[in-house]
């Protein structure tokens, strides 16, 4: 077994030399493969493994295990590295990861007269450790310690071709920075990336993030040039709308994107709507679109921002074609109506006599536009222009409304205060902005149900901690749940009977009951 698992290596590494193609371009790997075998490692030399693994359950697993015989000398799990022959150990964070994970590891000891490394095994049976419950999906190992810009090639090339997030900045074969981890901070959630890296045998023209969340697809319809790439993350926004009365309805999400060799990406992008933490996403009307930053600023200037409608919504995708993204624009969705408008505010400043400016973007709708503005229910401006972009300045402090009207009669308004605190909202006399329902949203279906299942989905006006509990009409608890803080919760609950049953909802003080009944 053991001369023909050398064979195989051999034929691979020849395989390999011939097209010229390795991991991260970096060369000489021992091994390069998706098999979960035995590697030998050479004597005296160092060892370097890196590689994505799938993880299921809780418990600690083995990732790999290093030794000779019963002796295992390193081990990498799930929940940290140790050198067993001095006694170190390196304990990882108690992050929430996501079943596809990637693993990486590098020393320069001395490995003796050589050791076998077991790939997803514990080769120690006293170690309470699993072997992986999972699979090892790509990896590689070099007999030797990799530079610092070698590993991040290797780590970047795995982590993109399966949608992995790096906290570090990301590199192509040539070692150029494709992802500048420091620069991209804010954006370092579910980064994933469409890329050409020939060296790597690397070619992805659609991709998503294999992590929770991941919500967008991306995909390039002609084939990236060698050297060409595009990456994308997120700052951990929630996936859900906010309504403004200043500036419209946004969801709380923003992507950045980062292009090498790309001046103008032109991209398809769909969004998993089942992903939305909201039951009605879009009030009557309204339509989905993308908006773009070319400045990369995240403030979306109406002289630079560009609005794309989606081209197609189904029951669980948005999606938006041949958007040009610029080599480092912020996007996000928007809903909006057919006609709408979009105000940039420049506040006063604190010096005496200092006036601010209203700049304002008329999407859609028909021209002529008919704008007035009111200051304390006093004209400030009244215009009709075809200008889709109007500014006006001189602006003293106050509570304004924008009024704008179409050839057609589509009308869009923004409420907004101009004042020295720097805040553009109106603050509101009630706490929820208007919704006085604690229980904003709350669907149950199917309502009659006839095999005792039933999808709940509850929205919160505000973050709370929620009881749900069901009851049979005489009063008997049949199920109870308790959530922690949040506005959002999708659950299933179970009538075990036919009859009619009571939901109740509670937090703190505040509680709703719904019937339901199965059939």
């Amino acid at each position: 077994m053991k001369h023909k698992y050398l064979t195989a290596v051999s034929f691979f590494i020849s395989a390999l030399s011939a097209t010229a193609q390795t991991p991260g371009g970096v060369d000489g790997p021992t091994v390069w493969s998706r098999d979960s075998a035995s590697v030998r490692v050479s004597a005296g030399a160092g060892l370097t493994y890196i590689g994505v693994s799938k993880v299921y359950g809780e418990k600690e697993q083995a990732i790999w295990s290093l030794g000779s015989g019963k002796a295992i000398t390193r081990i990498q799990t799930t929940e940290r590295a140790a050198n067993l022959g001095d006694g170190t150990f390196m304990n990882y964070a108690k992050d929430t990861l996501s079943e596809m994970r990637l693993y990486s590891y590098t020393t320069s000891s001395n490995m003796g007269n050589g050791q076998t490394l077991h790939i997803g095994r514990n080769g120690n049976a006293k170690l309470p450790v699993k072997n992986l419950d999972g699979r090892t999906i790509e990896y590689t190992v070099f007999d030797r310690r990799l530079s610092d810009t070698e590993r991040c090639r290797v780590e970047s090339y795995l982590a993109l071709k399966y949608g992995v997030s790096l906290r570090s900045s990301y590199l192509n074969s040539r070692s150029e920075v494709i992802w500048n981890g420091y620069t991209n901070k804010a954006y370092s959630h579910r980064i994933a990336g469409l890329i050409s890296d020939k060296a790597s045998a690397l070619h992805k023209t659609r991709a998503r993030s294999c992590e929770e969340d991941g919500f967008l697809t991306v995909s390039m319809s002609r084939p990236l040039q060698d050297g060409e790439s595009i990456l994308w993350g997120d700052d951990n926004g929630r996936l859900s709308f906010h309504s403004s009365r200043a500036y419209g309805k946004w969801l709380g999400r923003r992507w950045m994107d980062a292009a090498t060799r790309i001046p103008n990406p032109g991209v398809d992008i769909a969004a998993d709507s089942r992903q939305l933490r909201q039951i009605r996403p879009l009030s009557e009307g309204e339509n989905y679109y993308l908006a773009v930053d070319p400045t990369g600023t995240g403030s979306f200037p109406v002289k630079a921002l560009s609005y794309h409608k989606a081209d197609r919504v189904t029951a669980d995708s948005i999606v938006f074609r041949d958007v040009p993204l610029g080599s480092h624009s912020v996007f996000t969705l928007r809903a909006a109506r057919d006609m709408f408008t979009t105000i940039e505010v420049v506040q006063p400043k604190e010096k005496s006599g200092s006036t601010g400016t209203l700049s304002v973007r008329v999407t859609g709708g028909i021209a002529p536009y008919k704008m007035t503005l009111q200051r304390e229910h006093m004209s400030v401006f009244n215009r009709t222009t075809s200008d889709s972009i109007q500014s006006a300045d001189g602006l003293m402090e106050g509570k304004y409304l924008l009024t704008t009207t179409d050839h057609v009669g589509n009308k869009s308004e923004n409420e907004f205060q101009l004042s020295k605190t720097g805040i553009t909202e109106i603050p509101s006399m009630n706490p929820s902005d208007g919704n006085s329902d604690f229980f904003a949203n709350v669907s149950a279906s199917p309502n009659p149900t006839v095999n005792g299942y039933v999808s709940v989905q509850i929205e919160l006006s505000e973050t709370a901690p929620l009881d749900m509990a069901l009851y049979t009409a005489g009063g008997a608890l049949v199920s109870r749940r308790t959530y922690l803080p949040d506005t959002y919760f999708s659950t299933e609950v179970y009538l075990p009977q036919t009859g009619v049953y009571l939901l109740t909802l509670q937090s703190g003080s505040r509680e709703r009951t719904f019937k339901l009944i199965r059939k």
